[in-house]
């Protein structure tokens, strides 16, 4: 379900490290709203510290990510990129990390995390009684460098990374197959900052879609 990827442009950032940088004990606090379809916006807050870990990398936890809870993910830095936690269909953890970034950052640049088809889907769309099949796939893209206003540093030159999640089933009693449904999480990126803005964009039955959307409001580090 992955499209091909394009062929990568122009160079952004010589070094992706500086996007996503380890920094034990530094803070980000963000100001977040989510907006129901059709409905007004709601205020929460979400802060990311992070823990050293032995081998180097750190464990990075959010208390509230997109108003949902704790959340955490381990990130490395390698030679050549920054390399993230990343989940299969089923919520497991990947036996091996993703890469989030690598080096040197180029437009369109896009990174295939996960195809996966998981035959008992939990669901029966066609209604013969059996789950139908399930097809999962995720990837990142970067899009490129967009101003983002902020609580903190006002308006920002920052890099959207767009992470694109597909899912498809396939019904038993035909084998036919069903459209797309994809939701998006666009993220912000400043060297030496990190993340400032990430939004979680998921369709809904209304045909507006439902967001979350999180802005750095506080960073020590």
């Amino acid at each position: 379900m992955i499209p091909t990827a394009p062929t990568p442009g122009a160079t952004l950032y010589a070094d992706a490290r500086t996007l996503h940088l380890l920094a034990p004990g530094a803070l980000w606090s963000y100001a977040g709203t989510h907006t129901p379809p059709g409905l007004a916006a709601l205020a929460y807050s979400d802060n990311v510290t992070q823990v050293a870990r032995v081998d180097g990398s750190v464990d990075e936890n959010g208390d509230n990510v997109f108003g949902s809870g704790a959340s955490t993910q381990q990130v490395q830095q390698a030679a050549d990129s920054v390399r993230v936690t990343a989940f299969d269909y089923s919520g497991a953890a990947l036996p091996a990390l993703s890469t989030e970034l690598r080096s040197p950052v180029r437009v369109d640049d896009q990174i295939a995390v996960v195809e996966q088809t998981v035959a008992n889907s939990g669901y029966d769309v066609d209604g013969d009684g059996r789950n139908d099949t399930v097809d999962f796939a995720t990837y990142r893209r970067v899009i490129g460098n967009e101003t983002v206003a902020t609580p903190l540093y006002g308006s920002i030159t920052a890099l959207r990374v767009d992470v694109v999640y597909l899912t498809r089933f396939v019904a038993s009693s035909t084998q036919q197959v069903s459209p797309i449904v994809s939701f998006v999480q666009s993220l912000w990126y400043v060297p030496g900052v990190g993340v400032v803005r990430q939004r979680l964009s998921v369709p809904s039955t209304s045909g507006i879609d439902e967001t979350w959307d999180e802005v750095l409001s506080g960073f020590s580090g």
